[in-house]
């Protein structure tokens, strides 16, 4: 048996036993040692979800040991510490065949179609397994998967040769929203040699922890327009706006701080996903010749890209994250929703 926290129904959640999982051929069984609370899963706890339903195991930002194997390629060793991609694709179709397993249209996403880590032991295809060093398992470790949803649009809206950028690195971003989407975007963006960048939010203390990760140039929002965003972010950067812009809050007021913050052929990420449906003023993408690219989760390769800077210490400090015990979850997701400038990232401990 195993202790499993489960969601029941908005605002409700129960701690309680269920039988340990068992692997299927090609399967490995994950003894989850740490995994991350995301902002998608408190939508879910609230009731507001559009693709989560009760009852359901949440949680798909993880890391923990093999403890098993079942008939697998690769012959994984007891114990060996591992992170886990967020869903299961298809690995036929031709998105899986180039690297784009996140828009495969059969894939199965934990905590949503699938039970998620909110658990002590989980059985996953071993093909979404990914070995990671010792020295990040725990709260590093449940990093992962954020991190290359970071690290995918950081790729796309900074770092593309094919765009209109200058140089094939952008020289300026900035990253609209400190929570912890936006704050892996930054430390990527310093980390691959973006010169400049920018912290955007409403709340004070998440520019504290952007500055502590290296952030030089923070704006608070509290009573400012869009407008105001843009004018403040020209006079940081000498007058002109950001080259580059990534978008991770999904509300229509940050949507329009990103269009007023872009200068001409500047490029816009777009990663909130908090409202569906948003006002904008494309006047001023066409006329600026703005270029606007959304990208969603993460990439196989960008996995990998993440594990990889983990390991070369591209993240300062672990301050930032809270970890708590499995059987204080229901209380965490609480404390999240009633008080969300209280933590800025936490993970729960099986």
């Amino acid at each position: 048996m195993m202790q499993v926290l489960e969601w029941t129904g908005p605002g409700k959640m129960r701690i309680h036993d269920a039988p340990k999982p068992t692997p299927d051929p090609g399967q490995i069984l994950v003894q989850v040692d740490a995994v991350g609370v995301c902002g998608s899963e408190l939508e879910a706890y609230t009731g507001a979800s559009i693709n989560r339903f009760p009852p359901l195991v949440l949680g798909h930002e993880l890391c923990g040991r093999v403890v098993e194997a079942n008939e697998c390629q690769k012959p994984w060793e007891p114990g060996a510490p591992v992170a886990l991609y967020p869903m299961v694709p298809c690995f036929e179709c031709e998105f899986c065949l180039n690297e784009n397993a996140q828009v495969c249209p059969q894939r199965k996403v934990f905590s949503i179609h699938l039970p998620g880590a909110n658990a002590q032991f989980m059985a996953v295809d071993e093909r979404i397994a990914y070995e990671i060093p010792e020295t990040l398992l725990g709260p590093a470790g449940s990093l992962v998967e954020p991190f290359g949803t970071s690290i995918q649009s950081v790729k796309f809206t900074c770092l593309d040769s094919e765009s209109s950028l200058l140089e094939n690195i952008a020289r300026s971003l900035v990253v609209i929203g400190a929570g912890p989407i936006g704050l892996l975007a930054m430390v990527y963006a310093l980390y691959r040699g973006v010169s400049r960048v920018v912290a955007v939010d409403l709340v004070e203390s998440r520019l504290d922890v952007a500055r502590s990760l290296g952030v030089t140039d923070c704006i608070c929002t509290r009573g400012l327009n869009p407008e105001q965003v843009g004018q403040i972010v020209r006079e940081i950067l000498g007058e002109r706006k950001a080259e580059t812009v990534i978008e991770a809050v999904g509300l229509e007021v940050t949507r329009q701080m990103a269009i007023a913050s872009v200068g001409q052929l500047g490029r816009i990420g777009w990663l909130g996903l908090h409202t569906a449906v948003t006002s904008a003023d494309f006047s001023h993408m066409v006329r600026q010749q703005v270029t606007s690219v959304g990208t969603y989760s993460a990439r196989p390769s960008d996995v990998r890209d993440a594990i990889e800077a983990l390991s070369d210490g591209a993240l300062r400090h672990l301050d930032w994250i809270q970890s708590y015990p499995l059987t204080e979850g229901a209380d965490v997701y609480r404390m999240l929703v009633e008080s969300p400038d209280q933590v800025t990232k936490a993970v729960l401990r099986p």
